[in-house]
C-alpha cells in the first residue's frame, strides 16, 4: 500500500493480475482575510497590513474604512499572524481591536487565528475607535485683537488659525 501527498504517486512493484485502486483526495487549502474598519466610518485614515510577514498596502494607498485584502491562501494547520501599520493614521490616536470569525479575539494592532484547517474561510477585522479630544481655553479677548488659535478637529488632526477677533460667540 503506497501514500503521499502531491499531484502524482506510484504503485510499486505489481504481479500478473493485482487490482489496484488509486485515490487521490483533494483537500481545499485555508484562506485568510483582513479588513479594515474606523469609528467614526468617515474617518479618512488608511493602514497597511502585515499577514505571515509579507506586506499588504493596497497598491499602495493603504486600506481605509471598510476596505480589506482579498482570501489568501494558506496550509492547513498554519497559525496566521497579522498586524496593521500606519499609512496615513496615526495609530496612537486609536483604541485598536480585532476579531477573527474564527472566534479569536483581541485588542492591540496585531493578533492571529486559530490553526486552519482544510477549507477554512476566515476574515479578520481590525476596528479602529477615534480617542475623543476635549480642549478647554478660556482666554479674555478684546474686539479688534489678532489671534492665534490652536484647534483639533474630528480626526485629531490640529492646527492653528490666525485672524482678527470681531463679534460672535467663541467656545
Amino acid at each position: 500500500l503506497e501514500s503521499g501527498s502531491g499531484t502524482s504517486g506510484s504503485t510499486g512493484a505489481l504481479a500478473a493480475g493485482d487490482q489496484v485502486t488509486c485515490t487521490f483526495t483533494n483537500v481545499r487549502r485555508p484562506e485568510v482575510k483582513v479588513v479594515k474598519m474606523f469609528d467614526p466610518a468617515t474617518d479618512p485614515g488608511t493602514v497597511d497590513f502585515l499577514i505571515d510577514g509579507d506586506p499588504y498596502d493596497n497598491g499602495g494607498g493603504g486600506y481605509g474604512h471598510g476596505q480589506g485584502t482579498d482570501f489568501i491562501l494558506f496550509d492547513v494547520d498554519d497559525v496566521v499572524g497579522f498586524s496593521e501599520v500606519s499609512n496615513t493614521a496615526d495609530l496612537l490616536l486609536y483604541t485598536s481591536e480585532w476579531a477573527c470569525d474564527d472566534g479569536e479575539l483581541g485588542t492591540g494592532t496585531s493578533g492571529s487565528t486559530a490553526a486552519l484547517s482544510a477549507g477554512d474561510q476566515v476574515t479578520c477585522t481590525f476596528t479602529n475607535t477615534l480617542i475623543p479630544v476635549e480642549v478647554e481655553t478660556e482666554t479674555a479677548f478684546a474686539l479688534g485683537d489678532p489671534y492665534e488659535s490652536c484647534f483639533i478637529d474630528d480626526f485629531s488632526r490640529w492646527g492653528w488659525t490666525n485672524g482678527q477677533i470681531g463679534t460672535g460667540t467663541y467656545v
